[in-house]
């Protein structure tokens, strides 16, 4: 007579077996994640770039205080010495503070995107 253990064994080897794994396609490297974003911000163009009637619309935009984390909702930034987060109109008619970005933001003002860098 086989004792209890080798049946409750045989059964979990058997349920062992019928198990398959799928392979799983690893995550990017963060350092391709990051080739990627930073290609993507630098395709935007900056304010200063931008034509002479967008840039007089929008008015003076100055970063006064640049706070980037790897965490979103640790990010912000003073922009005309006003707080602001993602998400948050530069003043009340101005543009939307689409990303805090770690060089700068990226905002849009309504009839595109543009970059504003801290230097």
């Amino acid at each position: 007579m086989e004792p209890a253990v080798s049946g409750e064994r045989k059964a979990v080897e058997k349920q062992a077996e019928a198990v398959t794994v799928s392979p799983v396609k690893p995550p990017p490297a963060p350092a391709a994640k990051e080739e990627v974003d930073r290609k993507r911000i630098e395709a935007i163009p900056l304010i200063g770039e931008l034509p002479y009637e967008i840039k007089e619309k929008l008015g003076k935009l100055q970063i006064n205080v640049h706070s980037y984390s790897k965490d979103p909702a640790e990010r912000l930034v003073f922009i005309n010495m006003h707080r602001y987060k993602v998400g948050d109109k530069i003043g009340e008619s101005g543009p939307l503070l689409k990303e805090i970005t770690p060089k700068g933001v990226i905002i849009d003002y309504g009839e595109g995107e543009a970059r504003l860098q801290v230097w």
